[in-house]
């Protein structure tokens, strides 16, 4: 998919939200699942792995989610950490 195509066909995305999930810090995560319009294949948090969040599963791995049936096109940090640092 070219960078051009991206925004007009709504690429499947994952939800990296590692550590985060389940905390103010996954802001970004909950914003896109609650108001955005792009499908969403998972959300990738270890510590959360096996449950859901209505229809999104919570997956361990990215291999997990690329093994998916609706496979993702597009990852998504789905956190905001105080400091910026990523996980």
């Amino acid at each position: 998919m070219l960078f051009k195509d991206f925004y007009s066909q709504k690429p499947v995305i994952t939800i990296l939200a590692e550590g985060y999930w389940g905390t103010r810090h996954a802001k970004t995560a909950y914003g896109v699942i609650r108001y955005g319009s792009y499908p969403i294949n998972s959300v990738i948090d270890g510590g959360y792995q096996g449950l859901s969040d209505g229809n999104i599963k919570i997956l361990k791995t990215l291999e997990e989610a690329l093994n998916q049936d609706q496979k993702p096109q597009a990852l998504l940090l789905g956190i905001a950490p105080i400091g910026g640092q990523l996980p």
